[in-house]
């Protein structure tokens, strides 16, 4: 999983994970716990990397021909990256 670099597909997504996990405490009627674990969720998406800062970090320690490809708006991403011969 990624942060979108488009800060319009990054904010429709962060709501969309909140709604989503938010139907189920409204449902259920969950106390503070499970609207704490939302939060929680939600924080934890905002500090993953995106696309290209997962590449640079990739290169800053030492790995080549780092490539990606990105799904779902850059939500999601495979990279490939190559380990220097020793």
């Amino acid at each position: 999983m990624l942060r979108p670099a488009n800060r319009t597909v990054e904010q429709l997504y962060y709501t969309y994970c909140g709604s989503a996990c938010g139907s189920p405490d409204s449902c259920s009627a969950a106390g503070r716990p499970a609207l704490n674990c939302k939060d929680y969720f939600i924080q934890a998406l905002q500090m993953f990397y995106s696309a290209q800062e997962l590449n640079d970090m990739l290169e800053d320690v030492g790995f080549q021909d780092v490539t990606h490809k990105t799904v779902f708006y850059g939500m999601l991403g495979f990279h490939r990256a190559v380990k220097p011969a020793a």
